[in-house]
């Protein structure tokens, strides 16, 4: 199976690198990312925005066998969210790494800058603090990805 490998901001595909050999090694084609501009000047890199980034990635799954697995970390999670909503039958599954889904009504560039909390049905709860980061171009956050998405709250430890 293919799994692509999307990084956080200002991260690039080296990133990944203590993942991709366990992986290869139970027989994955692992494409660990690094996205448009990351690494550039902010003079070569200035009109690049998250629409940008997720191009990339439908990219590598349209070149990829389906499906695919979407990995995103922090600020990739928007963006294989983000992708899978663009290729839906070619995506089997999608995991997020210290991250979440955008808020119904915001699109995936759109970080907010509040507390969030979570209640599970046994009681436990987790909250998390986000921080504002801006880009340029908007996607939006809505179609047969966030209907396909059933979150659940992260099990915290007990005690």
């Amino acid at each position: 199976m293919d799994i692509l490998l999307v990084p956080g901001l200002w991260l690039d595909a080296s990133s990944w690198s203590d993942v991709t050999a366990p992986l290869v090694a139970n027989g994955h084609r692992v494409h660990p990312l690094t996205m448009p501009g990351t690494g550039a000047s902010a003079s070569e890199s200035d009109e690049i925005g998250i629409d940008d980034w997720v191009g990339a990635v439908v990219r590598e799954i349209d070149a990829a066998t389906h499906p695919v697995v979407l990995i995103g970390h922090s600020g990739g999670g928007n963006v294989v969210y983000a992708a899978a909503d663009r290729r839906p039958h070619a995506v089997a599954h999608v995991t997020l790494l210290d991250t979440f889904p955008p808020v119904p009504g915001a699109g995936i560039s759109d970080f907010p800058s509040s507390t969030v909390s979570c209640r599970s049905p046994g009681g436990s709860s987790s909250t998390r603090t986000t921080s504002p980061i801006s880009r340029r171009k908007r996607v939006p956050a809505r179609g047969p990805a966030r209907a396909r998405f059933r979150g659940t709250c992260p099990r915290t430890p007990s005690g």
